[in-house]
């Protein structure tokens, strides 16, 4: 009965923030989750400039059990492939099942405009379903992305999320900024903070601490406070990543995924 009620007050909360707020929680891997949701060790880049950092085209197709629920599964797949004249992704993914559900669709495209400063730029079309509740619910949505290597140790980054309802909704945004310092060669530390809105802020950091081929990753956020680690490792062309955070109140959620470099 418990996991019942909670189940049912996780959906509620989720499509109650989707349509009220037009707030949702960014979509995270294995490696993101890991360091307490900085999106700058992203392997499905929800900052588009990322993708710039791409050298070979790689498939990423990842899955995430929110609170242990097969009702709050979400799966994700995304190939990326640089070119001459920039990155370009697609990725596809969906939250849910058949009764409440979100899809969403994707293309990003990036490049560097020197050697220290890349650029990216994202578009989505997310599709929302809740039986019962409201018809299918359709949102548009642009990213704009930052990358600006300040030395061979710091590198900083700065993306914006922008969505508005096709029919009669408003544009709404959420703000991320944050980089990545190595401490050492094999060890560093990353950080970000974001604001939906600038009236609600999130704050995250974490570690990556890697050993020839194997990757250990701890981290947390704030506001809500949750602490997480991962693990992974990387064959040059297969990875495998997995993560776990846990919440006071709703409990834990994992994450894995691959990474198929060709």
């Amino acid at each position: 009965m418990f996991m019942r009620f909670l189940t049912i007050m996780s959906i509620l909360c989720f499509f109650v923030s989707a349509k009220s707020e037009e707030r949702e929680k960014i979509e995270e891997n294995p490696r993101s989750m890991a360091v307490g949701g900085v999106s700058m060790l992203s392997t499905t880049f929800e900052n588009p400039s990322l993708s710039a950092l791409g050298l070979r085209t790689n498939l990423s197709v990842f899955y995430e059990s929110k609170y242990l629920m097969s009702e709050l599964g979400t799966g994700k797949c995304m190939f990326q492939s640089p070119q001459e004249w920039g990155t370009v992704g697609f990725a596809i993914s969906g939250f849910g099942y058949d009764r409440y559900n979100r899809l969403r669709a994707s293309g990003q495209y990036a490049r560097f405009l020197s050697p220290s400063l890349a650029l990216g730029v994202g578009v989505d079309l997310r599709s929302y379903y809740y039986e019962g509740v409201q018809e299918r619910l359709f949102r548009f949505g642009f990213r704009f992305g930052a990358l600006f290597n300040v030395s061979e140790r710091l590198v900083l980054s700065a993306w914006n999320d922008s969505r508005k309802r096709l029919k009669d909704g408003k544009f709404v945004h959420r703000i991320s900024g944050g980089g990545s310092l190595n401490l050492k060669s094999e060890c560093r530390w990353l950080f970000e903070v974001e604001t939906f809105q600038f009236d609600s802020w999130q704050y995250r950091t974490g570690f990556e601490y890697k050993v020839g081929k194997f990757f250990m990753r701890c981290g947390a956020r704030a506001l809500p406070v949750e602490p997480s680690l991962g693990v992974g490792f990387d064959l040059s062309s297969f990875a495998f990543d997995f993560s776990a955070s846990y919440h006071n109140q709703l409990g834990l959620t994992i994450c894995g995924g691959t990474v198929f470099t060709f």
